[in-house]
């Protein structure tokens, strides 16, 4: 992420998002369709990994210090919105159209999103809109500007970090067992709720998505409000 920057690490994993996701709907196709969805999979949650360092950036370089914590929060919420849209959409298109299509939709959304950011994020140095009197406001509040403005150069420090080092930070390890917390939480949500619903409760896909959507809201609420108590 230092040395690629915020935009570039993004914009890569999102096309590539795109082309995975767009890909496992035409697994049927395909002679192992198990096997190359599985595949498929694999390198999604590879392409998903610039997401959180570079969430963590973009607040960093844009934010205050006090105001970092509804940024994060705001960004982290966003997960449990797209599930209340994504949700009742992707149940309607299996519903109606069969299951192919939702990773062909979603597909074509993630290039979509993909193009919405490389058009209008930019690192606050070289935002053609900001002004700035706004640049030195949040620079006076902690805001790292210049961290994403160029890329970081490789130190031998760098170059030898061990994969030790992050666990002898206590504020790391203390963010490793929330995001596992959080993250077990949520794929329950995810992933077990639509198919017990379909599968324990008799729901068809529609029914499931609607109700598969309530946590989703409950989480979103919560996780905003988190942000401003920490703060």
């Amino acid at each position: 992420m230092d040395r690629l920057r915020a935009k570039r690490s993004v914009l890569v994993g999102l096309v590539g998002w795109f082309l995975a996701t767009f890909l496992m709907s035409g697994v049927g196709w395909l002679p192992f369709p198990f096997l190359e969805l599985m595949v498929l999979r694999f390198l999604l949650g590879i392409l998903e990994i610039p997401v959180g360092p570079a969430s963590g950036r973009v607040i960093a370089t844009w934010f205050p210090s006090t105001e970092r914590g509804i940024a994060g929060s705001i960004f982290n919420s966003a997960q449990y919105v797209s599930l209340v849209i994504f949700t009742l959409l992707m149940g309607w298109l299996d519903h109606v159209f069969g299951w192919e299509h939702i990773f062909g939709i979603m597909g074509v959304l993630g290039l979509i999103l993909g193009a919405v950011w490389a058009i209008q994020h930019f690192a606050p140095p070289e935002h053609p809109t900001v002004s700035p009197a706004e640049i030195d406001y949040i620079r006076a509040g902690g805001a790292l500007v210049d961290l994403g403005s160029k890329p970081a150069a490789e130190t031998p420090e760098t170059a030898r970090f061990p994969v030790s080092a992050p666990f002898r930070s206590h504020m790391l390890v203390g963010i490793f067992i929330a995001q596992y917390c959080i993250t077990s939480i949520t794929w329950v949500f995810v992933a077990w709720l639509p198919s017990y619903l379909v599968k324990g409760r008799g729901f068809d896909m529609l029914q499931a998505g609607f109700i598969a959507a309530l946590p989703a809201i409950f989480g979103c609420i919560g996780g905003v409000t988190s942000g401003f108590i920490s703060d």
